[in-house]
């Protein structure tokens, strides 16, 4: 998913698998051309866990929101293709700097990383890796 906030950067948001499972946010400043030349970016690594089912008359399972913390940081560069519409397509090399975290990452004050997505804008045919090291 892509929004444009107030100070004109491409928001990105996306589902991350793994490790550290969560939601991926990030906020790039792109040129025209594509060139990525600052940003933000905070991974939230949460997640669900399942209980005996509440005593609501649905018979489901209850649901417990766990939230590990978030690592964030600075976008440094990259690129991201643009489809004719000026929707993001793809991502190449969007390198990142960690710059502090929350709750059980709270130790973490520096690390880097990079981001990488293919056909983001095919929600079911969407993939990229995220790595993180610190």
């Amino acid at each position: 998913m892509e929004t444009i906030d107030k100070n004109g950067r491409r928001v990105l948001v996306a589902d991350v698998k793994g490790d550290l499972s969560g939601v991926l946010t990030l906020a790039l400043v792109t040129a025209p051309n594509g060139v990525v030349s600052d940003g933000e970016w905070a991974l939230n690594v949460s997640y669900l866990e399942y209980g005996p089912p509440d005593d609501d008359a649905d018979g489901d399972a209850s649901q417990k929101l766990v939230q590990r913390g978030v690592i964030k940081g600075k976008v440094k560069s990259g690129s991201v293709v643009l489809s004719p519409a000026g929707l993001p397509t793809d991502m190449t090399s969007i390198q990142l700097d960690i710059t502090g975290a929350t709750l059980e990452f709270a130790a973490i004050k520096s690390g880097s990383g990079a981001v990488t997505g293919n056909s983001m804008d095919q929600q079911n045919a969407s993939s990229g890796t995220l790595t993180i090291s610190y």
